[in-house]
């Protein structure tokens, strides 16, 4: 049996288990305020089958891992999160994820 994707509008913490089948629309990188010339981030914009969309920043520690990843028009799973806390930013609530991608083809 296919698995069923969850939109991006229906992520909240109330949710257990879910899967996001999205598309990387925008993907770039920062540089450090310190030194430009250092990543500081690298920066995902993943937008989902109906077209809304979710930002996610992957901090210095971790670019070598997920720079390879970084490339525009990759189809990715997310197939496992946590959350590791939320916040009311414009009265919309938010929540920074620790999340698990893989690639779709």
């Amino acid at each position: 049996m296919a698995p069923t994707f969850s939109l991006v509008n229906e992520v909240n913490a109330t949710k257990k288990n879910w899967a996001l089948r999205v598309l990387v629309v925008r993907a770039y990188e920062t540089s450090s305020r310190d030194n430009p010339d250092e990543k500081s981030t690298l920066e995902f914009v993943f937008q989902d089958m109906k077209g809304d969309r979710i930002h996610a920043t992957v901090r210095q520690a971790l670019i070598e891992t997920f720079e390879p990843l970084m490339k525009e028009d990759l189809i990715g799973e997310v197939v496992g999160r946590e959350i590791l806390r939320s916040k009311e930013v414009s009265n919309k609530q938010t929540y920074v994820m620790d999340i698990v991608v893989q690639d779709a083809e």
